[in-house]
């Protein structure tokens, strides 16, 4: 049941800012605490949407829905992006929780001699689920409310698990 829904339509990265505040303040309403790590995830998310957008940062045309439900909230960014193939990205991620030398590696372990792909990541560890099209046109970071772990989990293998692909409205 949705007890609510709010949604920001903007164009260009550099007018997110103008709904930063008032979106920080619903989240932290919500998680009844300052959640620092969803903001923080959902900024990527957006940050992401403009990087990859068909239009151009200052040109990407994003919408923010945001679901409030009685346990738990889901905050959704579109754009049309370039096309990202989200079931090849989700099979990369199982190839490391199925590596024992990846799976109990801090993600930052990882990463540390990567230049990029760190956004994932930080989504991540601030959801309990993560649900990304399969074009990779959308994200929605789902988590439970009010926040319960303060110092979620930065171990590959308990945040793999937490990227799913949905592709025509079924996730997988």
């Amino acid at each position: 049941m949705n007890l609510e829904l709010k949604t920001f339509h903007f164009t260009g990265l550099q007018n997110y800012e103008r709904y930063a505040e008032e979106i920080d303040h619903i989240l932290n309403a919500c998680f009844q605490c300052e959640n620092d790590f969803f903001f923080i995830a959902l900024t990527e998310a957006v940050n992401n949407a403009a990087r990859y957008s068909v239009y151009g940062m200052s040109k990407a045309r994003i919408t923010i829905s945001i679901r409030i439900m009685q346990n738990d909230i889901a905050v959704t960014v579109q754009s049309k992006t370039r096309p990202f193939n989200a079931f090849a990205y989700q099979q990369k991620l199982i190839a490391l929780l199925n590596d024992p030398e990846t799976c109990d590696l801090d993600w930052g372990d990882y990463t540390i001699k990567q230049l990029g792909g760190r956004g994932f990541w930080f989504i991540l560890q601030a959801v309990d689920y993560l649900y990304v099209d399969a074009n990779g046109q959308e994200v929605t970071l789902c988590a439970k409310t009010p926040m319960a772990d303060k110092n979620p989990s930065g171990k590959v293998g308990d945040l793999v698990p937490k990227f799913l692909v949905k592709q025509n409205g079924v996730i997988r």
